[in-house]
């Protein structure tokens, strides 16, 4: 699964080249990739397209970035087939 930033509101993601005027709140992004994380097996994902020279002097869209990754990580690991599966491990 590849996740581009520039799915995001424009007022979200100053560094993103093409971000879309009212594109997806965080809150929005979040749950349609927890509701992925249940429904699919995901065996890998990307998160792109976050540019570092337009970014402001916060780092906001590397921070939603990484926040989106962490969140969509604990996400699929939460899922029942992952928990038994680290539980049989021992």
């Amino acid at each position: 699964m590849s996740i581009d930033v520039d799915v995001m509101d424009m007022s979200l993601v100053p560094g993103c080249v093409s971000a879309e005027p009212n594109g997806m709140s965080y809150a929005e992004l979040r749950d349609t990739l927890g509701a992925v994380a249940e429904r699919l097996e995901v065996v890998g994902f990307d998160f792109v397209e976050v540019n570092p020279l337009l970014d402001v002097g916060t780092g906001v869209t590397a921070y939603l970035g990484a926040h989106t990754v962490i969140e969509f990580l604990g996400r699929i690991c939460d899922q029942p087939r992952w928990r038994d599966h680290l539980a049989a491990r021992g």
